[in-house]
Formats: C-alpha cells, sequence, structure tokens
C-alpha cells in the first residue's frame, strides 16, 4: 500500500520527463475511474486463484474484467501515451506466468488467450493506426516488468520456504528499484535502463495499475483467507449475510430483521412454524430440484409432508436398530482405513451415511436384494454422487449435473418398488416429487452432506461433545420464520420483542461463542428437525468408531493462494466446508 501511494506521490516528481506530476498523482487517477478496473483485477485473481468457484461462475468473473479492460482502453484511447498501458501490464503479467508455469488452469489459459490472441492483436493491429509507434514508449518497461513478474512467480513456485518470496517481498523490492533505483544511483552500467530522469509518462503508468492491481490482489486474499479461517473466518461470511439479507428486505419493501438474542430466537422458533418470504423460497427451493425439501417448503404442503414422513417412519425399523447398524458400518470403516493406512474422507464420511440410511430403509441387502449386494452398494454411490451436485447448487456453487440427481432418484424409486412394506404406503405416488423427496431428502441426501459438516466440527473441537461442537459449526447457519404475530420475551418488554408481519433471520454463528448459553442444536418448535433421533443415532456412532481417528486438512501450512480449497488427505477435505445445508 505504502509503495502504491508513493508511485504517485513520491515517483511523477522525481522524473524531469514529467512536465505536470498531478496528472499522474493519486487525486488524478481516482478521479479518472481507471481503478475501478484495476481494483477488480486485483479481487477477481485472488478468487479465481482459490480453485472454489464453479467454472461457470469464475468464467463469468472473467468475461466482466474482459469488458473493463475493453472499457479502459476506449475512455482513454484519446491519450497516446497511456492507451495501451493496461494491455501492457496484462502482457507482462501472463507472459511472466507462464514461463513461471502457473497458467495451470482452464480459466488461466483461457485469459491467455485473450490476451495474445484477441485483445492485444486487435489493439495494436486492427485500432492502433501505427502499431510500431504505438509499442514504443513501452520498449523499456515491458522487458523490465516481464522479468520481474517470471522473477517473482518462478520464486513463489520453487522458493516458497524462502520468506523474501512467500510473503512477494521480492515484488516490493524489485518494482521499488525500477521506481526508485535509477534516480537514487544514477545512470550506470548496472542500470541498462537510462532511467536516471526517472520513468516516462506511459512507463510509470503501467507500474502504478501493476501496483494497484496488485494491491487489491492481497486485499482479495486477505478477505478469502479470513472467510475460510474458521470462527475468525466466518465472522466475514457473518456481516456479509447480514448486509445481504438487510438489503434484501429494503428491495423488497419487507422488515427483516436479524435476532441476536438468545431468549428471542428461541421465542420466534417456538411461535411460528412459516418461513416466510426470503432466501429459503428463492434459492434453497429451487435449488433442491427436483426433490421438494421437507425442510425448505411451507403451508399446507409442508403439513401433508411432515404427516406423510411420520407416516414413513412408523414403517421403519427402531431407532436402537439404526444406531446398531451405523456402528458395525462405521467399525468396518474405520478398520479399513487402519488397514490400508490411509485418512477416511469426506467421500467415505458421505458413503457410511448413505449406506446406513438405505439399509435402514431398505434391509440389510439379504432381502430383496438378496444375492445383488453390489447392486445395493451402486445405490449408494449414485446416492453420494448426487449429493455432491445438489451440495453444489443449494451453495450457489454452479449448477448441478441433473443426469447425476435423476440417476440417484431413478435407483431409490427401483428400491422403493422391490419393498413392499414400504411401496403399499404410497403405491404409485411415489412416483411423484411430493413423494420420493420424503425419502431422498431428509434420509440419504441432506445427511450425506450434513454428517460430513458435523464431523468437521467434531475433527475441530474433539474434546467437546458431538452437540457442542455441532453448536460451534453448525450445519444449519441461517434460519428464517416469518411471525404473523407479535413475539416477545416474558419480563423483557420492548428489547425482547419482535413486531407481527416481520421476516425473522437467525444465524447460528451469532450463538456459536461458548459463553452462549447452550441452545438446542436441533431446533425448537413446530419446525424442529423431525429427525433428530435418526440423525443422533448415527453421528454417536461416528464420535464412537471414527473419531479418535480425525485428522486436521495437511495443507494448512501452505500458502494462501495455493492452499485455499485444496485440502487433500485430511480425514475430511475441503470439500466438507464447501456448504452447508438443511438436515
Amino acid at each position: 500500500a505504502v509503495l502504491t501511494v508513493a508511485s504517485f506521490e513520491v515517483a511523477p516528481r522525481l522524473s524531469s520527463g514529467i512536465v505536470s506530476p498531478e496528472a499522474l498523482g493519486l487525486a488524478a487517477y481516482l478521479a479518472s475511474w481507471r481503478w475501478l478496473t484495476h481494483s477488480y483485477l486485483g479481487a477477481m485473481g485472488a478468487s479465481v486463484n482459490v480453485e472454489v468457484n464453479s467454472f461457470g461462475f469464475n468464467l463469468a468473473l472473467l468475461l466482466i474484467g474482459g469488458a473493463l479492460c475493453c472499457w479502459d482502453v476506449r475512455c482513454f484511447w484519446s491519450d497516446e501515451a497511456t492507451r495501451f498501458a493496461i494491455l501492457v501490464y496484462l502482457a507482462k503479467t501472463f507472459s511472466g506466468d507462464f514461463l513461471a508455469g502457473k497458467l495451470d488452469t482452464p480459466e488461466w489459459r483461457l485469459v491467455l488467450f485473450f490476451v495474445f490472441g484477441l485483445f492485444g492483436p486487435t489493439l495494436v493491429f486492427v485500432l492502433a493506426p501505427d502499431p510500431p509507434s504505438a509499442l514504443a514508449p513501452y520498449t523499456r518497461i515491458f522487458p523490465a516488468l516481464f522479468c520481474i513478474q517470471a522473477f517473482c512467480e518462478l520464486g513463489d513456485n520453487h522458493l516458497e520456504h524462502w520468506t523474501f518470496f512467500r510473503h512477494r517481498y521480492s515484488f516490493e523490492t524489485c518494482t521499488a528499484l525500477v521506481l526508485f533505483g535509477p534516480a537514487a544511483l544514477g545512470a550506470s552500467a548496472l542500470l541498462p535502463l537510462d532511467l536516471f530522469g526517472g520513468l516516462t509518462r506511459a512507463e510509470l503508468t503501467v507500474v502504478q495499475h501493476d501496483l494497484v492491481v496488485c494491491l487489491f490482489y492481497r486485499l482479495g486474499n486477505l478477505a478469502l483467507i479470513a472467510a475460510r479461517a474458521s470462527a475468525e473466518g466466518d465472522a466475514a461470511k457473518h456481516w456479509g449475510r447480514k448486509l445481504l439479507f438487510r438489503l434484501f428486505g429494503l428491495l423488497r419493501g419487507q422488515r427483516v430483521v436479524n435476532v441476536t438474542d438468545l431468549d428471542l430466537a428461541m421465542a420466534v422458533l417456538r411461535a411460528s412454524d412459516a418461513k416466510g418470504d426470503c432466501l429459503e423460497k428463492y434459492v434453497a427451493s429451487p435449488a433442491w430440484l427436483p426433490l421438494i425439501s421437507l425442510e425448505s417448503v411451507d403451508g399446507p404442503l409442508y403439513h401433508e409432508m411432515i404427516a406423510d414422513f411420520h407416516t414413513l417412519l412408523k414403517a421403519l425399523p427402531s431407532v436402537a436398530e439404526l444406531h446398531a447398524d451405523a456402528i458395525l458400518l462405521a467399525r468396518e470403516v474405520a478398520e479399513r482405513a487402519v488397514r490400508e493406512q490411509r485418512a477416511v474422507g469426506a467421500q467415505a464420511v458421505a458413503q457410511l451415511s448413505a449406506r446406513v440410511f438405505l439399509r435402514h430403509l431398505f434391509g440389510s441387502g439379504k432381502e430383496q436384494l438378496a444375492g445383488d449386494q453390489e447392486a445395493f452398494e451402486r445405490v449408494a454411490r449414485l446416492v453420494v454422487d448426487a449429493s455432491w451436485e445438489w451440495r453444489k447448487e443449494i451453495a450457489v456453487k454452479g449448477r448441478a449435473d441433473p443426469e447425476t440427481k435423476q440417476a440417484a432418484v431413478e435407483a431409490v424409486l427401483e428400491l422403493l418398488e422391490a419393498t413392499p412394506k414400504l411401496w403399499n404406503l404410497f403405491g404409485q405416488r411415489w412416483r411423484e416429487p411430493r413423494y420420493y423427496s420424503l425419502v431422498l431428502q431428509p434420509f440419504l441426501v441432506s445427511p450425506c452432506i450434513n454428517i460430513g459438516d458435523i464431523a468437521v466440527a467434531m475433527a475441530r473441537f474433539p474434546n467437546l461433545s458431538v452437540e457442542d461442537a455441532v453448536r460451534r459449526m453448525h450445519p444449519f447457519p441461517i434460519l428464517e420464520r416469518f411471525v404473523s404475530e407479535d413475539v416477545c420475551v416474558k419480563g423483557r418488554p420492548g428489547a425482547g420483542q419482535v413486531k407481527a408481519g416481520t421476516q425473522v433471520i437467525l444465524f447460528t454463528t451469532d450463538f456459536a461463542h461458548p459463553d452462549v448459553a447452550k441452545w438446542p442444536v436441533f431446533g425448537v418448535g413446530p419446525r424442529a428437525c423431525a429427525g433428530t433421533s435418526l440423525a443422533l443415532a448415527v453421528l454417536k456412532a461416528v464420535d464412537a468408531e471414527l473419531r479418535r481417528g480425525l485428522q486436521p486438512s495437511r495443507n494448512h501450512g501452505k500458502s494462501p493462494e495455493k492452499a485455499q480449497g485444496k485440502a487433500q488427505g485430511g480425514l475430511f477435505t475441503s470439500q466438507t466446508s464447501a456448504s452447508r445445508t438443511r438436515w
């Protein structure tokens, strides 16, 4: 940040070749709005680099960046000295990155093609009246900055154990030498660029743009680290959510209140069974399709589905039998991991959940699937694969593969038809989304997602009970209720009250601090989790058989650029924290 400010306020005054230093000062730069393009490029680069977004989402970010680059050139085309500054910056950055072997994803390869295959040739050979003259102002600065880029990226790739490269001090040092070294040391053989009088206007503009982009890349990276660094990082996402919900309410003319008082929050949950007209309706419900999520529906449909869910529960074995099966299968997973000397990953935990609940629903494989245990395991794999797709769409990480989802639906329908005690409950109606969702969402897909998320909490807080660990990292980050009548806490008028007609938002992170009184993690009131006993039966089995082997992710010590979203090999990989959803 200091070097960036100095490039605007100090460097122009050291150059005898710049007639009007104020024109290259910070005030003039901010007034030009070019900083909008440069700050976006930096922050966007940090987001794309961590590889946690979907390809489609990253592509959209890059297209916006490309449009801003075109805008930058168009707006400043009349300024011959700086019209190609953004192109020179992009060319030196991506050629240096390419030389260092850093462009290793499809997104960055597309950017390389954009810079050298579309944007650059169009500007230089189509729009510029005289290409050699147009590029002449940059013939000194481009090779200098290219060498710096390649040097820094090669160091980051191969010498990351040196603080000089790991914290990018290499970039600041080299850029400072280009800005101020010649003026301080004088022209000499050590400085082949004869810059004693300072950089030219065109050269300094490129360096300024480079520093601004780099500054916002660092700021974006810090924001991403903060957003993904356990409790401290959750605060960034937490406050971001609060602002988004407040904006949502303003846009819809709706009173949206974020309740942070635990007693009032519990009173709201006890008073209302309506989710209301908020995120659940516009994001979660569409993402669940073709399933109809029992957790997300509202009104008469919810009451009908919950009644049918309880009818289904009565036809299933006892919770004690579920727990016994879960213990046996979890023990198998633990023993296999010991034999093979490998950690139990998120995929294995999801597979365990699917196998436990498929056995609970359809038997152990000794009845309708006698002699075809392989088919039983195949259905479990289909369910797990589909759960990752649903997770992706629910977390707004990209579009789910509809074929993978449908394959899981059809496989479960086959099992239902082959299980008379279940098929006879609703008959052909099972083929409707309203009915097959009663099995797929609460018994199969949601547990595949949430048991992994809760296991991460158990691993992070190994000395806490299952429920206390869940309180610290709840799989339901947001709870929504619409209150049609005033809700208040007895003995606390005013401060302990929510008025009728209010959409209430509860963030479980508001109640995650260990000093906050314990609260029922599976909810209270008419919309409390209907599968609490089932969930605890499986979670206690995971706790008893697998918890001692839990390990943190192994890439914890890597640099933020490389570690974010790439943790591999620990008991639960970074996939498990990609999103949290409803049980």
